[in-house]
């Protein structure tokens, strides 16, 4: 079936980014703003009441635009998606520990159901959604991971990140069924999803802050776990965001290319060991790396200890674990994916060097830890 998306309008592109004040999401409304190709407006909605700095700081010609906005809420999605032309789904709950599945499912599902409902009911030509590399990962071998890997299964327990990557899976899922689907003017929704691999960069709250925050509570020492052998790859927060921009072009011009497909998004961040990626992220916030090594067995099952604690005292309290089997397992055992596809496919290369990545990444956390 020919695909025909909506176009991007006579006078451009007007872009809505759900989950705009969020880590990814801050930088997709950066780079679309300064190396967007045909913008007229971006559309920034989020849950969080207060409008991002960068918003308020290129306020000037009224290009961007802020609204808080609950995708859970229907009507408020249709509001903010009506005349627009394309939409970058990043809005979710992002918890790898022990979530509410209830809310996660709610955010992560039927908040998307809503999203690709109101871009049909508002003709709303495309979607890029926001995967994870975690909707990929399962309990055994997560190393030399690409497009053709099969998923791991239709059950939560056989997804190394449980709820998160499950409700992940069924939203991308869903996002790619509604691709060749007809809006209310008769034009076909083109769609496709971008599965990033872990991000780091300024304005992590989550990734590298846990780890620093985990030495911190243990006087300033991270022990290595597992025999050093495991590789691991991450991506730097600008690059993902430059690859959903790069998305938004391609999805425009050339359709057939990448509708209906989810692609893996990496960058020039090196393969290496956790800890030695972490290492100079430590050291600048005044933290070290110990030189003994747990074991991988020992340290799986006091995650899995702690876990059934945490299990058992669920209806008293919410509690919080800084470790637990699935980052044990991917520690140790190792993640590696390729984002070849997405070279060819979307044209991508990434646009800041690792030095840049992580010299940024350096500045951002030293000014959160120790000015």
């Amino acid at each position: 079936m020919a695909l025909n998306s909506a176009s991007s309008g006579e006078n451009g592109e007007i872009v809505v980014v759900t989950g705009a004040a969020g880590f990814l999401g801050i930088k997709i409304v950066e780079l679309l703003n300064t190396r967007g190709m045909n913008i007229q407006e971006i559309r920034g909605v989020d849950i969080r009441p207060s409008q991002p700095s960068y918003f308020l700081q290129n306020a000037q010609g009224g290009r961007l635009r802020y609204r808080r906005g609950d995708i859970c809420n229907y009507e408020q999605v249709k509001d903010v998606f009506t005349q627009a032309t394309v939409v970058i789904h990043t809005a979710a709950i992002v918890d790898i520990s022990h979530p509410s599945e209830m809310k996660m499912h709610n955010v992560n599902v039927r908040g998307t159901e809503n999203i690709i409902q109101a871009c049909l009911e508002c003709n709303v030509g495309r979607i890029v959604y926001t995967s994870t590399a975690d909707v990929a990962l399962g309990w055994l071998d997560n190393n030399n991971i690409n497009e053709e890997t099969p998923l791991p299964g239709e059950k939560v327990s056989d997804y190394l990140f449980s709820q998160y990557a499950f409700t992940k899976m069924k939203a991308e899922k869903k996002v790619l069924r509604a691709n060749g689907s007809l809006t209310a003017n008769g034009t076909h929704l083109v769609t496709c999803s971008l599965r990033s691999l872990v991000m780091y960069g300024e304005g992590d709250t989550a990734f590298l802050p846990n780890v620093i925050d985990s030495a911190k509570k243990q006087f300033g020492y991270l022990p290595r776990m597992g025999d050093g052998k495991a590789k691991f790859n991450s991506c730097y927060v600008g690059n993902s965001a430059w690859a959903h921009v790069l998305a938004v072009d391609v999805l425009r011009k050339n359709p057939k290319e990448i509708a209906g497909k989810a692609f893996f998004i990496g960058d020039n961040t090196p393969e290496s060991n956790f800890f030695d990626f972490v290492e100079p992220y430590l050291a600048a916030t005044g933290c070290d790396l110990l030189n003994v090594s747990i074991p991988f067995v020992v340290i799986f099952y006091i995650a899995f200890i702690l876990e059934c604690i945490v299990w058992v005292l669920r209806p008293i309290c919410n509690l919080s674990l800084a470790i637990t089997r699935s980052s044990v397992v991917t520690v140790c055992k190792g993640v590696t994916v390729s984002w070849r596809v997405a070279k060819k496919q979307l044209s991508y290369e990434p646009i800041f060097s690792y030095e840049q990545s992580k010299n940024n990444t350096l500045r951002y956390l030293i000014e959160k830890y120790v000015t």
